[in-house]
């Protein structure tokens, strides 16, 4: 469960119109965010056949999806054709639950078109349900990140925050 799934794809013009076309969107040169979820596909359902998981995909249910715009400018602008997606995605918690199991799992997309480098641009997160009655609770985690913001009180208290290994700083 601790394997990053990537994925990599070039938006077609006819990704876009099939997406907007499934979708009820008129056409238009652009995709929609909802374009994400084809992006990050194969990394997303290449995260639900981890071993630790243990539980029958035919009773696989899809609960929901969830973005975030990453970045600022030009990075969340429509995506459009010719674009190269970049998608890595992991699964971050396995629960059991009542009814079944649940499985969360969270990626990260990245854009790049006429040879500039990748940047970030959405996390997408992704919950699903395996329906069933589960023992395995071994197999069961949820990994969290918590986010602090910390004032510091002058130079020299900073200087042995950053010294320290555990410690990352985000200019915010």
């Amino acid at each position: 469960v601790d394997t990053i799934h990537t994925g990599s794809s070039v938006i077609t013009r006819s990704d876009i119109d099939d997406m907007n076309a499934a979708i009820g969107l008129p056409k238009s040169e652009t995709a929609s965010l909802d374009f994400c979820t084809v992006a990050a596909w194969q990394p997303l359902i290449k995260s639900l056949f981890a071993r630790e998981i243990q539980g029958n995909l035919f009773k696989l249910v899809h609960l929901s999806h969830s973005y975030q715009l990453l970045g600022t400018g030009a990075v969340r602008a429509k995506l459009a054709e010719g674009e190269k997606i970049d998608s890595s995605v992991q699964v971050t918690s396995v629960l059991i639950v009542p009814g079944g199991k649940e499985i969360t799992a969270v990626g990260t997309l990245s854009r790049s078109s006429g040879g500039s480098a990748p940047a970030k641009f959405v996390s997408i997160t992704s919950k699903f349900f395996i329906r069933g009655e589960f023992t395995d609770y071994t197999g069961t985690f949820r990994r969290a990140t918590d986010e602090t913001t910390l004032t510091v009180k002058d130079d020299a208290a900073a200087k042995v925050l950053m010294s320290k290994s555990w410690f990352t700083a985000v200019n915010g």
